[in-house]
């Protein structure tokens, strides 16, 4: 009997135990359910978003395809497979295309760059002034100066001031000979309108 007792307690204590951890888990998992339940509306309005971003990259692959699909019919005048060697073919041709007119936009904008500063350096702003020294500005201006020449390296200040009266009597140089060449072409446009 003694034993049975002994027995009888452990069950209760074990069962007790038992109910107490499934109301402990019970309470837990409320307390994570309730948690969630709060966090859904922001939970539900991530997953839409990702859904609409999804959906929009999807149309916009399809666009892009169907473009590249367009592009082939219009190169090749009939429809294309995208598998075939001839839509691959075109592609390589587009990319090679797009790559030169990137490669000749840095150049030009690399270029420009460099004319700017070497026209800072000189002391000639880009805008053209009224008066009569803003003439002369404007007319060596007008001459094309290749940016990209070599410019070569002065040891001392006195070389560089040497170097930069050069260039300018240079630069006047050209501007007078541009200048002729300009009247000697309208006089002789002038001739042949005297002519007719």
């Amino acid at each position: 009997m003694k034993q049975n007792k002994k027995n009888s307690t452990k069950c209760k204590i074990k069962k007790n135990v038992g109910i107490f951890l499934k109301w402990v888990f019970l309470f837990s998992s409320q307390a994570k359910v309730e948690k969630n339940l709060k966090s859904m509306p922001k939970m539900i309005d991530d997953y839409r978003k990702r859904a609409i971003e999804r959906e929009r990259a999807q149309k916009a692959e399809i666009k892009v395809k169907n473009d590249l699909a367009e592009q082939a019919r219009d190169f090749y005048g009939f429809s294309v497979d995208p598998d075939d060697e001839r839509m691959q073919f075109m592609l390589l041709q587009l990319e090679e295309a797009q790559k030169a007119e990137d490669k000749k936009a840095r150049k030009a904008a690399k270029k420009l760059e460099a004319h700017q500063q070497l026209q800072k350096l000189m002391g000639i702003s880009s805008t053209t002034e009224s008066t009569t020294e803003g003439d002369a500005a404007a007319a060596a201006a007008a001459i094309p100066v290749d940016p990209l020449a070599p410019i070569p390296e002065a040891k001392d200040k006195e070389t560089d001031m040497k170097l930069f009266a050069k260039l300018v009597s240079e630069r006047s140089k050209l501007a007078k000979a541009a200048s002729k060449i300009a009247e000697e072409q309208a006089a002789t446009q002038m001739k042949g309108q005297k002519k007719k």
